[in-house]
């Protein structure tokens, strides 16, 4: 499958703060230090990593990474919404944090950040470059190895160009004091709109197939522009890539039943002459 990866931006990023009179004075994350465009990450003056005389980014022993469970291929589908989590491993440090935004290729925000565990994350905002920036981040830090913080991204309604994904985050050793005793990882990963799992890349223009009625309630009917080989043929999917119907012959006007189907968006997939065609539809 081709894979045009889109930049926007999700960046996260772990700042842990301390005081003489608590383990940490800044026990929140701390919106706009994600290392993304025009801005820093927790390595400053102060602060955690190499800007407090410590290591630079990513030179600890530990590492960052961003997962998704429902987005194996990094395709999103607009509308969509997507479980992320953010692992930051140091087995050398206690607390761990993170904070995250998602930009567009203009740097602004897009998509819709959502808390899914609110004893540890929190929503913000900072304005960068004169834009807002919308984040997530930690509420209070991880102590548990790894540090590990779940969310949610909703995709933007419609396709809108390309995404890159900045993440970082800290590891820290809740001394008490402000210093470069503290790692910083980061790491980026892209993404791009394309096809659930397990579909195929669209060869064939898909105003060659037409389905209707779209949003669909009981029923959906396939039409191709063009004839076709007796052949043909055609599978459903679901958004998550299950099969609902496979390998179905098409005729024209064919007819499949969506009674009992969960709500949602669903993809019609039809293999013409050796090529491959794709359609969303939605079912209400």
């Amino acid at each position: 499958m081709k894979k045009t990866f889109i930049l926007s931006v999700l960046s996260i990023t772990a700042v842990l703060m301390y005081s003489s009179k608590k383990a940490y004075t800044d026990e929140t994350g701390r919106s706009g230090n994600s290392g993304a465009p025009g801005e820093s990450t927790c390595s400053q003056s102060s602060c955690h990593g190499s800007g407090g005389g410590g290591l630079a980014d990513n030179a600890g022993p530990g590492t960052i990474k961003l997962t998704s469970s429902n987005m194996p291929n990094w395709n999103y589908v607009p509308g969509q919404t997507y479980h992320l989590t953010v692992t930051v491993t140091d087995a050398s440090k206690k607390g761990y944090g993170f904070s995250a935004t998602a930009l567009n290729t203009s740097n602004g925000s897009i998509g819709t950040l959502v808390v899914t565990d609110a004893a540890k994350t929190k929503t913000g905002a900072k304005t960068i470059s004169g834009a807002s920036r919308s984040y997530i981040e930690h509420k209070t830090p991880n102590l548990t190895k790894p540090g590990v913080f779940n969310f949610d991204w909703k995709a933007p309604a419609t396709a809108s160009g390309n995404i890159t994904i900045y993440f970082t985050g800290v590891a820290a050793n809740m001394d008490g004091s402000e210093n470069g005793a503290d790692n910083v990882y980061k790491g980026t990963q892209v993404v791009t709109v394309g096809n659930p799992s397990g579909l195929e890349e669209e060869i064939i223009a898909p105003s060659e197939i037409a389905l209707f009625p779209n949003p669909a309630k009981s029923t959906i009917r396939i039409r191709l522009k063009n004839s076709v080989a007796p052949e043909t043929q055609y599978t459903v999917y679901s958004i998550h890539g299950t099969k609902m119907i496979e390998n179905l012959p098409y005729a024209p006007g064919a007819e499949v039943s969506v009674e009992g189907w969960s709500s949602g968006i669903y993809f019609v997939q039809m293999n013409i002459g050796g090529k491959s065609v794709t359609k969303q539809f939605i079912v209400e």
